[in-house]
């Protein structure tokens, strides 16, 4: 087990969103590196507090993107990266 598993697994709830907050402007900065145009990111009602910090990062949620699997609803988010709010 390496120092990073052994971390996230002894996290407590607090340390998870400082680490969902970590990794997902990780995700950003990769994004914008490598020129894309958007970022697409998915959640469920259970995950208010990811939900929450997307939409302080400035994920917008996109209703275009929803759908069901089975019968648990799955909400669609998305940052645009280039600048361009249309895209």
């Amino acid at each position: 087990m390496t120092t990073q598993e052994y971390t996230v697994r002894n996290a407590k709830p607090a340390e998870f969103e400082e680490i969902g907050k970590l990794l997902t402007n990780a995700c950003i900065r990769k994004a914008k590196n490598k020129k894309h145009k958007q970022i697409i990111i998915y959640t469920t009602m259970a995950m208010q507090t990811a939900w929450k910090m997307y939409e302080n990062l400035g994920f917008k949620r996109s209703e275009d993107l929803d759908f069901m699997q089975g019968e648990l609803p799955v909400f669609g988010f998305r940052l645009s990266v280039t600048g361009n709010k249309n895209q």
